[in-house]
């Protein structure tokens, strides 16, 4: 019998791609050891007189965090409580920031979006707070809501963790950008440091940086913008 309590998704999103990462396993393995998961839980959930509810706990609102919450919410397992714990009260598009360097209108427009737990049919609770600690041995996790300094513990059955990654910023938001509002507001900002400038030097001539040159481009063309990069060719990853 898998002892489904000891069992963490580690899931770390980056830049224009999705990579699931379970300690060592590949994609595969993973797909494997999640049908596991899901065969353990059932099984736990149909066979046990006591009807209530398993807490799965997500930690991380991002593409994985998120895309574990839809799985839950709209699949077969019944009888679940699913918390969502973030330390922003907002999605963020990470593949289509960069236009808001130019345009930080799309931010609130198309880019972000607060969290609603109220569109899904199950139990769904967000939590808008930093996780500080996780008790793997008491099933347990400490986290500091939003605005106070009383850490808060929080107990669960399954916890999935989806932290994700952190970029330079303003691609990741800041530590004073954990609201929706605030976050246009360090949009606004680059954008304008954008515009009030007359040449423009991009270190990186990766998939990251020749599109932001590009957008750059589009948006403002009369501005010089260079990019610097060791390799003597643009996106040099990127199949020939």
């Amino acid at each position: 019998m898998v002892n489904c309590s000891e069992i963490i998704f580690i899931l770390v999103t980056r830049t224009l791609e999705c990579i699931f990462v379970l300690l060592e396993y590949s994609v595969d393995e993973v797909s494997k050891l999640y049908n596991v998961f899901c065969k353990a839980y059932n099984t736990s959930d149909n066979s046990s007189s006591n009807n209530t509810p398993k807490t799965v706990v997500i930690v991380g609102g991002s593409f994985a965090g998120l895309a574990a919450l839809q799985e839950l919410a709209f699949g077969e397992s019944s009888n679940i409580r699913i918390v969502v714990i973030d330390q922003k009260n907002f999605f963020e598009y990470t593949p289509g920031v960069l236009r808001l360097f130019c345009d930080p209108s799309q931010f609130l427009t198309s880019l972000g979006r607060e969290f609603d737990a109220n569109r899904y049919t199950k139990n769904v609770m967000f939590l808008h707070g930093e996780v500080t600690a996780i008790h793997s041995d008491t099933n347990g996790l400490s986290y500091i809501p939003y605005n106070e300094t009383t850490t808060m513990n929080l107990q669960y059955d399954y916890l999935i963790y989806a932290a994700g990654s952190t970029h330079t910023y303003p691609i990741t938001a800041s530590s004073d950008e954990r609201t929706l509002l605030s976050r246009e507001e360090g949009w606004i900002v680059a954008n304008c440091k954008v515009k009030s400038s007359q040449k423009i030097v991009i270190l990186g001539a990766g998939a990251v940086g020749t599109e932001l040159a590009a957008e750059i481009i589009d948006y403002f063309p009369n501005k010089e913008v260079t990019l610097i990069d060791a390799s003597p060719i643009v996106v040099p990853l990127f199949p020939k």
